[in-house]
């Protein structure tokens, strides 16, 4: 938390210094190193993102932008396993729109992210617990046609069978 304080506050006040390429590649890395679990507040996550999208924007030719795009894809991923857990609670907690509102994003925003088949399962439960059968039928097909072999794809099949 220092560190980030001291990166910020050298990077606000000496921003033509030949050492600012330094500065905001270790704030990113001070933020990262602050990254709480999914289940927490994703703050630093985001701004370690923000501060190493920034380094890698101004600074291409950089040794270390390869390293900075390695933790830039980890703090996506801590951000889409946050979504999947806040959507997650809102399907457990009977709040189905909450939990389509979170789970929808995530395949778009995070492509390589590990875990769609389970986003699949969960989105397709909310929008059938909702009342829309149709767009659940959607989602759970999408699912099957991605991910033949999930695990999931046996749990969305039990899912609709109990509603039809």
């Amino acid at each position: 938390l220092e560190a980030a304080t001291a990166f910020e506050s050298f990077i606000q006040q000496h921003p033509d210094h030949p050492h600012i390429a330094d500065a905001l590649y270790y704030l990113g890395i001070a933020y990262f190193e602050q990254m709480l679990s999914a289940d927490r507040d994703q703050t630093a996550t985001k701004n370690a993102i923000l501060s190493l999208r920034n380094f890698t924007s101004r600074y291409p030719e950089d040794k270390r932008v390869t390293k900075a795009r390695e933790v830039i894809e980890a703090c996506n991923v801590r951000l889409a396993e946050h979504e999947l857990y806040v959507g997650h609670f809102y399907l457990r907690t009977d709040h189905y729109q909450a939990a389509i509102k979170r789970l929808t994003p995530i395949p778009k925003q995070y492509p390589a992210f590990t875990e769609l088949d389970r986003v699949y399962l969960y989105l397709g439960q909310a929008h059938l617990r909702a009342g829309q059968s149709a767009e659940a039928v959607d989602i759970f097909n999408t699912l099957y046609a991605k991910f033949p072999d999930s695990k999931y794809v046996d749990k969305a099949r039990k899912t609709l069978a109990k509603e039809y």
